[in-house]
């Protein structure tokens, strides 16, 4: 049992090491060289609570070379004016009205795909209408991605989580 308990804790040991290798690699403040277009783009779908505390992040941002894609997915609710309200004060953004979900897509998927099709931006960051962006997010993923070269980044930014469940 006791060398169970050893090997557990070096194992939690050299993830924690991981960890922090991560963060301060990637997290780590860089400077954006040039500034390329970073298309943001969000899926929502009966948003009201959340759409509008992610699109006030992203207007006060540090990055400003961005462009803001809200697709709305059929709300039911005033997702659509909140994000139209930000459009008409700032012409970064604006707000695409979903359609009916054709055969063999499903929703976020299609969502996504109808997102990509109105980006200009050289970089595409999907996010989700429930988490908080950050200062420095956008611009520490562009350097990130450009300083190793990558064609793919996941980043999770900080998250609201009100239930046990989330």
């Amino acid at each position: 049992m006791t060398y169970l308990a050893i090997f557990v804790f070096i194992f939690a040991l050299i993830r924690l090491l991981i960890i922090a290798f991560n963060y301060g690699q990637w997290l780590k403040q860089g400077e954006v060289q040039e500034t390329p277009l970073v298309s943001v783009l969000i899926p929502a779908r009966n948003e009201e609570s959340n759409i509008g505390s992610i699109l006030s992040d992203i207007h006060v941002h540090d990055y400003k070379n961005l462009e803001v894609v809200v697709y709305d997915d059929l709300s039911e609710d005033k997702t659509f004016e909140i994000a139209h309200s930000f459009a008409l004060k700032d012409s970064r953004f604006q707000v695409v009205k979903g359609k009916t979900l054709p055969g063999g897509w499903m929703g976020k998927n299609h969502a996504c795909h109808q997102l990509s099709l109105h980006a200009q931006g050289d970089y595409l960051l999907f996010l989700d209408a429930d988490v908080h962006v950050r200062k420095g997010l956008i611009r520490n993923a562009v350097v990130g991605a450009r300083r190793h070269h990558l064609d793919l980044l996941s980043i999770f930014p900080v998250q609201q989580m009100n239930t046990l469940a989330e």
